[in-house]
């Protein structure tokens, strides 16, 4: 087990800060190994924040749309999102703490990426912001976007293809109340969409996600008519052959405690196995 969780994010961040193509490296040597989905789902995540933070604005990604109604999905297309204007990182795990006056200047700036410090952030792994104008997607040009994006690797390592996420309905419209009061125009073009990043062999087959309430039960009223899907090229490389449905690996690692990592583990992936 990690010793602490502060030693946990110190991991998380010597592994960000080594670069996208060391991560990528680091997700092709781990991926498929039994009970590792943890890991390699944290390592995806942070593949994907570094994918955005330092992308110029040019690397194109596919996206879907895909509604509640699924004879609506739309068609696969080709977008960039735009260059981030930095990133602001935020420790509690309520969403109106960005309302609050630290976060204001954070909050109202464009292209602005927003990151918990949580590693239990409830349903988003980050927030954002930009004009809808520079997105290319017709149906959200004129709108000013919150994208409330989720990493995800469910699907990928030998779990169900067309994954069950529990959204809470509530996290999204907090969400969108700070944007709302601190925004300017936002309450009238704006919109909070919930948004999925997933490794290309997720993407066809992702379908909408229902919003769940505080309960855990569907909720009946305020479901949004579509959410995003993001396809994220280059990190994954899936196996079809296997028995299991994952790759087959030179390696075997120890893991306890239902597939969490050991600390011995975990220092030896972030010391060693990415150089």
């Amino acid at each position: 087990m990690i010793g602490s969780p502060k030693l946990l994010q110190a991991i998380y961040e010597k592994l960000l800060n080594r670069g996208e193509e060391t991560l990528r490296n680091c997700l092709t040597n781990w991926e498929g190994q039994d009970g590792f989905e943890c890991v390699y789902g944290a390592l995806f995540e942070l593949y994907c924040h570094r994918m955005i933070e330092s992308s110029n604005g040019d690397k194109p990604l596919n996206m879907r749309m895909v509604f509640r109604s699924n004879n609506k999905n739309g068609k696969t297309i080709q977008v960039k999102l735009p260059q981030t204007s930095g990133t602001s990182r935020f420790k509690s795990n309520d969403p109106a703490i960005l309302g609050e006056d630290q976060h204001e200047e954070a909050v109202t700036t464009l292209d602005k990426y927003h990151r918990p410090i949580s590693r239990n952030f409830p349903t988003y792994d980050s927030v954002f912001f930009f004009e809808g104008k520079h997105f290319g997607v017709d149906k959200l040009k004129t709108k000013k976007i919150m994208l409330l994006l989720q990493m995800t690797v469910s699907g990928a390592t030998g779990l169900p293809c067309r994954p069950d996420h529990s959204i809470k309905q509530h996290i999204r419209k907090k969400f969108k109340a700070v944007f709302n009061e601190k925004i300017p125009g936002f309450k009238e073009k704006g919109e909070a969409y919930t948004a999925f990043m997933v490794p290309t062999e997720c993407f066809k087959p992702f379908l909408f996600q229902e919003e769940k309430t505080t309960s855990d039960s569907v909720a009946k009223v305020g479901q949004p008519e579509f959410q995003l899907v993001f396809g994220v090229p280059d990190a994954f490389h899936y196996k079809k052959d296997h028995r299991e449905g994952k790759s087959m690996q030179r390696m075997s690692f120890l893991l306890v405690n239902g597939g969490r990592c050991s600390m011995i583990m975990m220092l030896r992936f972030a010391r060693l196995e990415c150089l």
